[in-house]
């Protein structure tokens, strides 16, 4: 509803190679429209959030640091953690009740969730929920993957909590 126009969006596929063509395509987009001067500053949901950390890798790689990345209950995957230096900040939102970021790993099917054997092509098995040298906050209200992430005002207030770390984002979330 009220997201930015600069929101990316992706396949959304489940596969390693839907998430690195994804983030190709982020670091692409983000190399032929940023000004300068403007933080660069990734959100992602999801396995979003991998596809975030592979384009914050790959714009590191060009001599271009990502001033904040957020992650949202995101599957944290060895293929995906970022190259030290490539972020200034990296703030990491997960439920503890999550199944889907839990079982957002690869490699294995589910009989006790028979929609996961869809994604056999894909990636499902068991995955961790923090990441090493990022801000971990647990969202209790994080049970239900899909639940709150297009939820703009339950994010602007979950990040309000932690905004003194981030103080160039108030703008974007309409903070005095």
């Amino acid at each position: 509803d009220d997201l930015p126009e600069n929101t990316f969006m992706w396949s959304g596929g489940c596969a390693l190679e839907d998430r690195l063509f994804a983030a190709i395509e982020l670091a692409t987009y983000i190399e032929k429209t940023w000004d300068g001067k403007s933080p660069i500053n990734l959100i992602g949901h999801s396995h979003g959030g991998n596809v975030a950390i592979e384009a914050a890798n790959i714009l590191g790689q060009k001599g271009l640091t990502i001033d904040t990345l957020i992650t949202i209950q995101t599957p944290v995957l060895k293929e995906h953690q970022l190259t030290e230096g490539n972020v200034k900040i990296h703030m990491n939102f997960y439920g503890a009740l999550d199944p889907v970021q839990k079982l957002g790993g690869h490699g294995l099917t589910s009989p006790l969730l028979p929609t996961a054997n869809q994604y056999k092509d894909g990636d499902w098995g068991l995955a961790g929920r923090t990441f090493a040298n990022a801000g971990n906050y647990q969202t209790t209200r994080l049970s239900i993957h899909t639940q709150y992430y297009n939820d703009v005002k339950f994010w602007r207030i979950n990040l309000a909590r932690h905004i003194n770390q981030i103080p160039y984002l108030k703008p974007y979330l309409n903070m005095k």
